[in-house]
C-alpha cells in the first residue's frame, strides 16, 4: 500500500470517529447507527455488549430523552491492520447534562466536569465503504460529584 492510500484510509477511520461523537451529539440515531457495520459491536463502559446495528440503534434510542451531549475526541490514533482493516484509539472528554424542561429563555444548563474516556475501535472496509466493525467504550476517570 502505497502512502496515499494509508493517508486516505487514517482519514476515512478519522472521519468515521468524528461523525460518530457528531451525530450522538446531536441525537441522530439513524445516521450513528449507519457508520457501524451490520454486525458490528458495541461494548458500552458498563460493560454492556451490544450486538447488530439494529441493537446499536435501539439501545440509543432508548436512552434518556432529556441526556444531552458533548463528546470532545482528541489524540486519534489509526493504526492500518490491511487494506481493509484498521484500529484506532481516541481519548475522549464527555460533557453531559439534562436538558432543563422549565428553562427561561437564556438560561443555561448545568454542566458538571467531564468524564474521561477511550474509544477502541475496529474498522472494516465493506460495500458500503469504511464502518466500524467493533467499538469499546472505557471511562478512564469520572468527575468527582462531592
Amino acid at each position: 500500500m502505497n502512502a496515499d492510500g494509508a493517508h486516505l484510509i487514517e482519514r476515512a477511520c478519522e472521519r468515521l470517529i468524528l461523525d460518530s461523537a457528531t451525530h450522538n451529539d446531536h441525537r441522530d440515531w439513524s445516521a450513528l447507527s449507519a457508520l457501524y457495520a451490520p454486525g458490528a459491536h458495541l461494548v458500552r463502559p458498563s460493560g454492556q455488549v451490544i450486538e447488530g446495528r439494529e441493537a446499536i440503534d435501539a439501545s440509543y434510542r432508548n436512552g434518556p430523552a432529556d441526556r444531552r451531549t458533548r463528546h470532545v475526541c482528541t489524540n486519534i490514533k489509526v493504526t492500518i491492520d490491511s487494506e481493509t482493516t484498521a484500529t484506532a484509539t481516541t481519548i475522549v472528554l464527555l460533557y453531559s447534562w439534562t436538558e432543563p424542561t422549565t428553562a427561561q429563555p437564556g438560561e443555561l444548563p448545568v454542566v458538571g466536569a467531564p468524564a474521561l474516556g477511550e474509544f477502541i475501535d475496529t474498522f472494516a472496509l465493506s460495500d458500503e465503504g469504511w464502518r466500524i466493525a467493533g467499538r469499546t467504550a472505557v471511562l478512564l476517570a469520572k468527575p468527582d460529584t462531592n
